[in-house]
């Protein structure tokens, strides 16, 4: 697979993975349009999608595009876990440097 090949395919499949995230992030009936504003702002930022890209990757190649498809919702969770954990190691660091500079 050429350079150009390989980042149409991760384009499209970065694609598939925000409709997808899109989709899972409508505000749900009865709730605050600012809920679902604020869930969207927080998960639909800029980035690679790698994770979900890479999971949609396996699972084509061991059973194609079908098999793919369904694993769509299991790529974005891997992105929005991937993503928290990043968040909560960041604040977990803030709070250490807060109480180290507390103590010292």
């Amino acid at each position: 697979m050429s350079p150009a090949e390989l980042e149409r395919y991760l384009a499209a499949h970065r694609r598939t993975v925000d409709r997808a995230l899109r989709q899972i992030l409508k505000t749900p009936k009865g709730r605050p349009a600012k809920l679902g504003e604020a869930m969207r702002y927080a998960v639909l930022g800029p980035g690679k999608r790698l994770r979900p890209v890479l999971t949609l990757a396996a699972a084509e190649l061991v059973g194609g595009a079908d098999v793919a498809a369904n694993a769509v919702p299991f790529g974005c969770a891997l992105d929005r876990v991937q993503a928290e954990a990043e968040k909560a190691l960041r604040a977990l660091s803030a709070e250490t440097a807060a109480i180290s500079v507390k103590s010292a």
